[in-house]
């Protein structure tokens, strides 16, 4: 005899219920286990993929911000903003011209191009961007052509070509190298349009020039027509950002505006990162709805299959409250079984054989023992885990008896003694 256990006894029926219903159990807890796993590793993929889908829109950015100075800004307190600017970890120079064309000379044929931009850039940017272009042919330093441009001169390393500004003589250099620009698109955006504005296709004719090589051609030009040279800085910053696209662009827009605003209206920012954030961040929003396409059917499929194998002890079911209500139970106390399973007397009463008697003498009940198979074959209950009550009187006589309804009031037996 041991005294009464709250989780003992829930231990009992577990075990039970393992050694008579495994099946059963193996099967309900494979449902369960089957639509949370279903629900998590979905989860989990769409939770990895969007922690990694920053990094892996912004890798293939060549210059992170292109800052523009604008009409009467002061190069000075432009780069002294930038330089403090706590995201932007290196930046560099870059000087634009406009020119009215190319030309180049193959004996007695002349190749004209129209109009055409050229950049002035140090020997340090290629370094610090070293995805902006792509070596094709000759030097890797020097006078360089955008591959298009030497397609239409049909010029080659060694050829001579000549540089078109506007009022004033042609500029003659000669070439050292033709390099492709990946990124020409961002490279010659305009900087500061409305976001739903069209881009604009980039030039086909670029020459790119040492920086001091390019004051030397497009200084004198400055002097006369200031509107056709534009300066940019090209910026790389940190990239601490969140994992999710939609968050990691909300940082780097706010981060761009604010050194627009410590720029007081001398310089715009062209947000590359951002803009391949805005594309990413869409992606992001289909996995979560394809998440909940794929995931919500299966989950919804492995409920149904777990409540029909849960369903299909029913029959057993009705068949052992038949069996406890040849006991003496009541229909109330069959119909609850959570009332059975949470009232200790009323699990003694529907658990006892016909052998034990009742008396309406005060009792209390502070023991439980489990009964053998051979008991539950004895009272009925066969297949049934039952815990059998043995209950004391308070005057020493320990026969066991059942508390509740006495023989007489069932209809059994003479009266109790008075």
């Amino acid at each position: 005899m041991k005294p009464f256990n709250n989780a003992h006894l829930g231990f009992a029926w577990a075990t039970s219920l393992l050694r008579r219903r495994t099946g059963r159990l193996i099967a309900t807890a494979l449902g369960v286990a089957l639509a949370v796993g279903l629900f998590a590793s979905l989860g989990a993929f769409v939770s990895a993929s969007k922690a990694t889908m920053t990094s892996r829109a912004i890798e293939g950015v060549a210059v992170d911000w292109q800052i523009e100075a604008q009409t009467g800004a002061q190069p000075a307190d432009m780069a002294a903003v930038i330089q403090a600017d706590p995201h932007i970890t290196s930046h560099e120079t870059v000087e634009l011209g406009q020119t009215t064309g190319f030309e180049s000379h193959h004996g007695n044929t002349t190749q004209t191009t129209g109009a055409g931009v050229v950049l002035g850039m140090s020997s340090t940017y290629r370094t610090t961007f070293p995805d902006q272009f792509r070596d094709l042919a000759g030097s890797t330093e020097g006078v360089l052509l955008f591959q298009q441009t030497a397609a239409n001169l049909a010029a080659q390393p060694g050829d001579s070509i000549t540089i078109g500004r506007p009022g004033m003589d042609a500029a003659t250099l000669t070439v050292d190298g033709v390099v492709d620009i990946p990124q020409a698109d961002s490279l010659f955006q305009a900087v500061g349009a409305p976001p739903n504005a069209q881009p604009q296709a980039p030039p086909d004719n670029v020459v790119i020039l040492p920086i001091d090589l390019w004051h030397q051609v497009f200084d004198p030009l400055q002097q006369t027509r200031p509107d056709l040279i534009t300066q940019q800085v090209h910026a790389r910053i940190d990239h601490y950002l969140p994992g999710d696209p939609s968050a990691a662009y909300n940082a780097m827009s706010g981060q761009a505006r604010n050194l627009e605003v410590h720029l007081a209206g001398s310089g715009l920012v062209g947000d590359n990162v951002g803009a391949a954030l805005a594309s990413a961040r869409t992606d992001a929003l289909y996995a979560q709805v394809l998440f909940l396409f794929l995931g919500t059917p299966g989950a919804v499929l492995a409920g149904l299959l777990t409540a029909t194998v849960a369903a299909s002890g029913r029959t057993r079911r009705r068949r052992e409250q038949a069996l406890l209500r040849t006991r003496g139970a009541t229909d109330a106390s069959v119909g609850h079984p959570r009332r059975n399973r949470s009232s200790p007397c009323r699990r003694a009463r529907l658990g006892a054989g016909p052998g034990l008697g009742t008396t309406r003498r005060p009792s209390l009940c502070v023991w439980y023992q489990p009964l053998r198979c051979d008991e539950y074959r004895r009272t009925g209950l066969v297949g049934s885990c039952h815990l059998e009550r043995i209950c004391h009187r308070p005057d020493g006589d320990r026969r066991p008896r059942l508390p509740g309804r006495s023989q007489h009031d069932r209809g059994v037996g003479p009266p109790p003694p008075r």
